[in-house]
């Protein structure tokens, strides 16, 4: 019963970040369209679980886009790039040295962490891996909500399209708001990039910990 409700709050812990990057994307979607007062107070509930559900479909759909393009990404091990171990040395304040263990030992290594590794030593993994997925799912979702409100800032401007006589047209205060949100999209998906690496260190270094105290068979 302990490990059903361990996993059942890991998934409630990392999947409602999905439901939070696909509202911000819906909401700022409804604002641009002057439809945001189509969310009242007395809708019914069944609504509100439906668009929580699309909202997680939204966002999983456009981290893994992102993920697709190689911008982000949730994978066990990646290698990362020369901006990504500078930004690692000035973040983390350590030099990044390679991983010494192939994407499969890694694989490996996450197994038997889950099985040997004690509690606090998980919850500390789960914390990068929750971190890591802020960045990775709110940093697209983020920088879409960004490319909206410049987009509709824009388009207003030049009079493409138009808001609703009743709503309050402030394209200055879109743009800026947009250029904000593209800017905390970057350092969201920076985020993810120095916690995924940090991910990939902390097996790695878990590993040679077990293998070594506790699994003479390994070496």
């Amino acid at each position: 019963m302990n490990e059903l409700v361990k996993a059942l709050k890991n998934f409630i812990v990392r999947d409602i970040i999905y439901i939070i990057g696909g509202a911000s994307v819906i909401i700022t979607f409804l604002y641009l369209f002057g439809k945001i007062d189509t969310i009242r107070k007395e809708t019914p509930t069944a609504i509100y679980l439906f668009i929580a559900g699309i909202s997680y479909v939204i966002g999983y759909c456009i981290q893994e886009l992102f993920s697709l393009f190689h911008i982000v990404t949730t994978a066990s091990y990646f290698k990362p790039c020369a901006v990504q171990k500078w930004l690692y040395h000035c973040l983390a304040r350590s030099e990044w040295k390679e991983i010494a263990l192939n994407e499969n030992q890694l694989d490996e290594a996450e197994l038997l962490i889950q099985e040997k590794a004690c509690t606090d030593t998980k919850a500390d993994r789960e914390r990068i891996i929750s971190l890591m997925m802020v960045g990775t799912t709110m940093g697209p979702c983020t920088f879409v909500s960004g490319i909206l409100l410049v987009i509709g800032a824009i388009a207003i401007n030049l009079n493409f399209c138009c808001r609703p006589t009743r709503v309050t047209v402030n394209t200055c205060f879109d743009l800026k708001l947009g250029i904000t949100f593209l800017l905390a999209s970057l350092l969201l998906i920076i985020l993810g990039w120095i916690k995924g690496m940090q991910l990939m260190k902390n097996t790695e270094q878990l590993y040679n910990r077990l293998r070594e105290n506790q699994l003479p068979e390994y070496g």
